[in-house]
């Protein structure tokens, strides 16, 4: 299977060498700040993830996107804000108009997100009844099955819209994990452990969208969906377990969008209601650990504009309201009542955030102008819940403990001493930008800032940092951001210093949050964007370079060495419909925050479709990693104060797929 892997990619690159020879004429094309999907060769592609997956400084892994050196996006349809990954599979790259990337957005958007991407869609305008299925068969060493139907209406001012979807997976990795503990920078202890689960993944997803154009200048839009999915992680280590995580969304969307006088005018409400779980077993010892998740949330906004004189105007709104509750369980026999009531614990963690702002432009000949202003307060609340009788047993054992009590008891003393924690606070964010047009050419210069804000879930506030550091909480991450940018036609270049205040890490599950020392950072990007006859790449290389301390006990480490990533997206249209696609990533080893990368990393994808337009078919055979040379080899660094690094090494999987399109 290896040498298949590695032939199917040996003559996907003599197939885009070849055809780059007979391409007629050289011809590039203008790239501002919106990448043009609508009349290329992307709009051929399958679903708007697969045009992602051809852009310059974007990831997609794992149906996960990722700004590089931006970490995951708030994505945009139109001025929809998406809440799932997911949606982006149901829309077909056809439908798309154009892209924005944003790595660094105005005060127009919530300070929570450090990137933007926007995708446009096209207008609707073909009456009458649609139809899109594809069937999707994936193989790595297992087989999986993605079965996609859309369906489509639209008749004068109402539209109509269902998609259908199922999918199943099975695939299994080579893993191995560690945890390593160091006293004055030795090595003291380590524990590893190799894995190799087996993850089986299905879900259904079903979503309705209606469109009605009350007039030319007046639209509703309404959007729901359900994704029923299921995660099934089986473990076949020293201890065998199973991990099942269940997971029920309901996302609701409903907007407005018109023209009153000369201003445009957007209000809207965009809701879900998530119930996810987390349960693992280990038949070894009989036990089991819960974690259980109910939580909805309510996000309203408004924006206003116009233009006006040279430039234009933008006032906005919003308000979300983020309401959880998590009940952490764990039943093994014979437990310690004391640890017992340690791991029952259950609490609820409202979050409430309010946000207005204002900016203008204005464009005096060559220059233009923009500045504006984002004022946000944040509200957040942590209650431990007296469910089950919790607190009335704490209570009753409180008289009994001292406080030299074990340390592993710690958030039994956090519970009993701080019942809720809240929080609230208020930051404005100012944005500038000044560019100017030189020639073909356009130079900036902009500053921004942005703010991350600590998940206040109960495995996410560390009650062990509350104690060492004496704070009640996880401070907010305040990041300021100035770049100078030039641009020319398809080349785009651009440097960045960044200053990061009470930066916040996580360990390797994510959930689990401190505050780090300050520190700066300097990136540089360049995108190549060309399109030469029939061959269109895209290239994008960046460099981060960082000067981050982690303290350690007894010492530091000093995680200084630059972090570099390419990624170079190749397109072939041939004659007869053919297209040929080939796209390879690597990055360097280097450090990003309190992440270590130890050794590079390179992947090589390659894909082959051929359409028959008459009859609707479009065909695709792609291949993911083909010379399974692409491995996650990381260590993080956690637990500043204890001298504590987790690491993960992953073999990427390498697959094979073949999907068949039907549009009516």
């Amino acid at each position: 299977m290896n040498g298949f892997f590695k032939g199917m990619g040996t003559a996907a690159i003599m197939l885009l060498l070849s055809a780059v020879s007979v391409c007629a004429q050289s011809e590039h094309s203008g790239n501002g700040n919106a990448i043009q999907i609508a009349g290329t060769d992307l709009e051929h592609l399958q679903s708007v993830m697969d045009v992602l997956k051809m852009l310059p400084g974007i990831r997609v892994e794992n149906n996960s996107v990722t700004v590089i050196g931006r970490g995951k996006p708030a994505i945009y349809l139109d001025t929809r804000k998406i809440s799932e990954f997911d949606e982006l599979t149901d829309i077909t790259a056809d439908r798309v108009k154009e892209v924005e990337i944003l790595q660094h957005p105005g005060v127009e958007y919530d300070k929570n997100v450090e990137s933007v991407i926007i995708i446009r869609l096209k207008p609707d305008e073909v009456e009458g009844f649609s139809l899109d299925n594809t069937l999707r068969l994936d193989y790595t060493d297992k087989f999986a099955k993605n079965n996609e139907l859309r369906l489509g209406w639209r008749h004068k001012a109402l539209t109509l819209g269902a998609f259908i979807g199922w999918n199943e997976e099975k695939r299994q990795f080579d893993r191995s994990e560690f945890d390593y503990r160091y006293n004055d920078r030795e090595l003291i202890s380590q524990d590893k452990t190799d894995s190799n689960p087996e993850v089986y993944i299905h879900w259904f997803t079903t979503r309705f969208s209606a469109a009605y154009d009350i007039n030319p200048k007046h639209r509703i839009t309404f959007n729901y969906s359900l994704i029923d999915k299921n995660v099934d992680d089986f473990y076949q280590a020293n201890v065998p377990s199973i991990t099942k995580s269940p997971d029920v969304r309901h996302d609701f969307a409903l907007e407005y969008s018109g023209k009153l006088g000369e201003w445009n005018i957007n209000v809207g409400n965009n809701s879900f209601i998530n119930h996810a779980d987390m349960i693992s077993e280990n038949h070894a010892t009989n036990s089991a650990t819960y974690y259980l998740r109910r939580e909805y949330a309510l996000r309203t906004f408004a924006t206003a504009f116009r233009k006006i004189n040279n430039g234009s105007l933008t006032f906005g709104a919003e308000h979300e309201l983020d309401h959880m509750n998590v009940r952490l369980y764990e039943d093994k026999p014979e437990q310690d009542p004391l640890l017992k009531v340690y791991l029952n614990t259950h609490a609820i963690h409202p979050d409430n955030t309010s946000g207005i702002f204002a900016t203008g432009t204005k464009s005096v000949g060559r220059w233009t102008f923009q500045a504006g202003l984002r004022y946000e307060y944040h509200h957040y609340v942590y209650t431990p819940c007296e469910d089950d009788g919790l607190m009335k047993y704490i209570d009753e054992i409180s008289g009994l403990i001292n406080d030299n009590f074990p340390e592993d008891y710690y958030l039994i003393y956090a519970l009993m001493k701080d019942r809720e924690v809240s929080f609230s606070k208020g930051y404005f964010y100012p944005s500038l930008s000044i560019s100017a047009k030189l020639g073909g050419s356009e130079l900036s210069l902009s500053h921004t800032e942005n703010s991350i804000r600590p998940y206040l879930g109960i495995t996410r506030l560390r009650f062990s940092e509350v104690e060492l550091l004496n704070e009640k909480i996880l401070m907010s991450e305040t990041a300021s951001t100035t770049t100078l940018g030039w641009k020319y036609k398809w080349i785009s270049l651009a440097a960045s210093y960044s200053y990061y205040n009470d930066p916040i890490c996580t360990t390797m599950s994510s959930t689990n949050q401190y505050n780090a020392p300050d520190y700066d950072a300097v990136d540089f990007d360049i995108a190549l964007t060309p399109k030469f006859g029939c061959w269109t790449p895209m290239l994008h290389a960046r460099l981060h370079k960082q000067w981050f301390e982690m303290p350690l006990a007894n010492g530091k480490d000093r995680l200084l060495k630059p972090f570099s990533s390419i990624t170079f997206n190749n397109s072939v249209t041939l004659a007869h419909d053919w297209i040929i696609r080939v796209n390879a990533a690597w990055q360097s080893s280097g450090a990003e925050r309190n992440i270590n990368h130890y050794s590079a990393n390179f992947q090589l994808d390659a894909s082959i479709q051929k359409t028959l337009p008459r009859q609707g078919l479009t065909f695709t055979l792609n291949a993911v990693n083909v010379l399974r040379s692409s491995y996650n080899d990381i260590t993080r660094y956690v637990k500043a104060y204890y001298g504590i690094s987790q690491g993960l090494r992953d073999q990427n999987v390498s697959m094979i797929s073949l999907s068949v399109r039907y549009k009516l």
